[in-house]
């Protein structure tokens, strides 16, 4: 049997004792009562009246109330204990009254319900407070209707009074009037249905209640607790994870170590290695067991790992804290381990310390120091390489300054107005300083910036400094020289002021001497024109009057002939190219495509005997003379059409002529262009004549100059000098290119102009 400690002390039995040893504590007139209850097992109710007699001590009145049955084969007793006194008459005795009255102001809440209508019959004061009335107040009442989970439970206690089998219900919500300011309110409740011998059923039903309240709140407030616990570890941005034994198995994670672990979600229970295998051969495992087994924590900054992520090995780095979790006995269950990604941060430092490197090395290259005053000590600290200027080795303070300055008072302004807020916020000054060790003196230039704090006061000025005494000097060298070269160029200023009288003069003789060069130019092709008329006229007549008789020479008179037509050629062509150089060009907007329609029409003759096949790309606008321009173009295809070449069998080939163009900038001009804009026009035309050597390149563009007999191919050797002078005159260039039996080739540069 089972006793609780009330019972243990009125029965004085121990906590739990068989049968026998229960017997063994009643009074032997008393024990036939006590064994017929257990021969009754049939019985489901019960109430026996005995004394105890304990060892010294007088017999004590024992009420026993509840019910038997068989569980296993065994007779099992279930009830109440109460001390009671010799009573008269125990056939007349309500065996619940004296239950009542002993525990009415218990801290146990007792209510006696009636079987068929589930009212109130009885309640003791601490079962009325719990349900927030008094006695009076519920006496008679349904119990259903008092409680939110009524209805449900009257099905369950009809089922019990039909049974006898108790019911327990816990955390019942009791509510409470309006005015109890008071949290929810919560009860245990036990239903033990009660046996009437007279009616032979359960007719009555015993509520015990006990007050929950603490422990309902308490669990609730733990709950809360650590279901916020545990929305702070999932949203922390630190990795966080609980490992559990020595194998490390995974207890609880947040989504930050899922997303270092890179593998997404992962299993519970299961062993850290087998989550992330990659750490293997790492330090991790063997920092994990040092911390299991010694109980200490660790901690380090920029740990570095290997991590899979996606496939792919990474290297990071991580800040890590590994913690033992211990038991009530000290020994170690578990570790708790966090970690936070710094792999962009050490990233960041490293490529801030190779920056600041490569800025000292910059710095040391260029033979610099650096500096920085530290304003409310009025201290200034400076790097190595100023050492050997100022022969110190450790913060100055400005006394020290200003005794080896030689103009202080310099210095003292430029402090002055890089301090003030209205000002420029920087120190830029050049000074003199004497080094106290080897008694040298150093030009300096310093230049540095004033930062401020939050109150707008200067707290620092840091920058760079640099000697630039060897500046200095060669700049005084230099303005020694400038006034040399100065007092040099005054004299050369008057000898130039006499020498430009002499060209003034040059200029009129020149000038004159053109105005001649013009008339002779205009005498000739005029006046010399009209005698070499007349030797033709005359030529022919002879032709005409002495045919018959054949008197004359033909041969001769046809030298005479054609000797006078080459003297006219030579004259008209000499004229054409005296007003080419003579002339100024009226640029305007010439469409080339035009140009080349009148050429075409000029030739027309030429072309036709010759069958030439002439492919001519579109051609630009371009800003020029339209007379020179046609003058240039007529020469190059009139060339290309009379230096055809022949075939093996000598039969003159059918002359091609190709003319293209495209804008070139003026890096691929030929060096001898000079500079008239930025980008030009390249027009080209190309043959498959005759050619010639390259050597006579330029020699071709000269005037009168011939690469051929008179008698193979006829002209004057004007033509290309004319294409020369026009392409000059419009501030471009002609060149040739070619072979001898290849063709030739022919590049004309005009300015692109807007």
């Amino acid at each position: 049997m089972h006793a609780d400690a009330y019972a243990q002390q009125l029965l004085g039995i121990a906590a739990q004792a068989d049968g026998q040893m229960f017997l063994k504590c009643f009074q032997l007139s008393s024990q036939n009562q006590v064994y017929s209850l257990f021969e009754q097992a049939s019985r489901e109710a019960l109430e026996v009246d005995f004394t105890v007699q304990r060892s010294g001590e007088a017999g004590q009145w024992v009420r026993l109330w509840g019910s038997s049955g068989r569980e296993d084969e065994s007779v099992v007793l279930r009830g109440v204990v109460q001390a009671v006194a010799p009573p008269a008459d125990l056939t007349r005795l309500d065996p619940l009254q004296s239950f009542f009255e002993l525990l009415d102001d218990s801290l146990v809440g007792l209510a006696l319900l009636d079987g068929k209508e589930l009212t109130y019959l009885r309640v003791n004061a601490c079962y009325a407070a719990l349900k927030g009335k008094t006695a009076e107040e519920l006496l008679g009442k349904s119990f259903p209707r008092t409680l939110p989970q009524g209805e449900v439970l009257e099905k369950s206690l009809r089922q019990g009074l039909s049974s006898g089998v108790a019911l327990r219900v816990k955390e019942v919500e009791v509510p409470l009037p309006p005015t109890e300011n008071r949290p929810i309110h919560y009860i245990d409740l036990t239903f033990q249905p009660q046996w009437d011998e007279a009616r032979q059923g359960y007719t009555q039903i015993l509520v015990i209640a006990t007050d929950v309240t603490g422990q309902v709140h308490l669990r609730k407030e733990l709950e809360a607790q650590k279901a916020q616990l545990e929305q702070v570890i999932q949203s922390a941005p630190v990795s966080i994870a609980r490992l559990i034994g020595p194998d490390f198995r995974l207890s609880t994670v947040n989504r930050a170590f899922i997303e270092i672990a890179g593998k997404g979600p992962v299993s519970l229970n299961t062993p850290l290695v087998e989550v992330m295998p990659e750490i293997e051969g790492q330090p991790f495992l063997t920092l994990l067991e040092e911390v299991y087994t010694k109980r200490e924590v660790f901690e380090q900054k920029a740990l570095p790992a290997w991590i899979l992520e996606k496939g792919e090995v990474r290297h990071k780095f991580f800040n890590v804290c590994y913690a033992p979790l211990l038991q009530e006995d000290g020994q170690s269950y578990g570790v708790l381990c966090f970690s936070i990604d710094v792999t962009d941060q050490v990233k960041l430092q490293k490529r801030i310390e190779q920056s600041s490197q490569s800025l000292q090395n910059a710095v040391d290259l260029a033979e610099l120091g650096t500096w920085n005053i530290h304003v409310e000590e009025k201290i200034l600290s400076f790097s190595r390489s100023v050492t050997r200027w100022i022969g110190f080795t450790s913060a100055l303070t400005f006394e020290q300054i200003d005794s080896m300055a030689l103009n202080a008072k310099m210095l003292e302004e430029a402090y002055r107005q890089a301090l003030s807020l209205q000002g420029e916020r920087r120190l830029e000054v050049e000074f003199e300083i004497v080094n106290p060790r080897t008694q040298q003196t150093y030009t300096l230039y310093a230049l540095g910036n004033t930062h401020f704090n939050d109150q707008g006061r200067a707290t620092h000025i840091r920058g760079f400094v640099r000697d630039v005494t060897p500046e200095r000097k060669m700049q005084q060298v230099l303005e020694s020289k400038v006034e040399d070269r100065t007092r040099e160029l005054a004299t050369s200023n008057e000898n130039l002021q006499a020498s430009n009288e002499e060209l003034v003069l040059t200029n009129e003789y020149l000038s004159r001497s053109n105005e001649s060069l013009e008339q002779f130019a205009f005498v000739a092709s005029h006046d010399l024109q009209e005698p070499l008329r007349k030797i033709r006229q005359f030529c022919d007549l002879l032709v005409k009057q002495y045919d018959r008789d054949r008197v004359l020479n033909e041969t001769y008179l046809d030298r005479i002939r054609y000797s006078a037509a080459r003297m006219s050629e030579l004259v008209s062509d000499l004229l054409a190219f005296s007003q080419i150089s003579n002339a100024t060009p009226e640029l305007k907007l010439v469409d080339l495509n035009k140009i080349l329609d009148r050429v075409q029409e000029n030739l027309s003759v030429s072309l036709e005997e010759t069958q030439a096949q002439l492919q001519i790309a579109p051609l630009p606008n371009v800003m020029g003379d339209t007379l020179q321009l046609e003058q240039l173009w007529q020469n190059l295809v009139s060339n290309a059409l009379k230096f055809s070449s022949k075939d093996q069998s000598g039969h003159k080939q059918i002359p091609q002529i190709v003319i293209n163009a495209q804008v070139v900038p003026l890096t691929q001009l030929p060096g001898q262009l000079q500079l008239k804009a930025r980008m030009y026009h390249q027009l080209s035309i190309q043959d498959n004549g005759v050619g010639f050597d390259e050597k006579y390149a330029e020699r071709i563009f000269g005037v009168f100059q011939r690469l051929h007999g008179k008698s193979e191919f006829k002209g004057s050797g004007i033509g290309l000098s004319i294409c020369q002078k026009v392409a000059h005159n419009h501030g471009g260039l002609i060149t040739a290119e070619s072979q001898l039996g290849k063709g030739a080739l022919f590049h004309v540069y005009l300015p692109l102009h807007p």
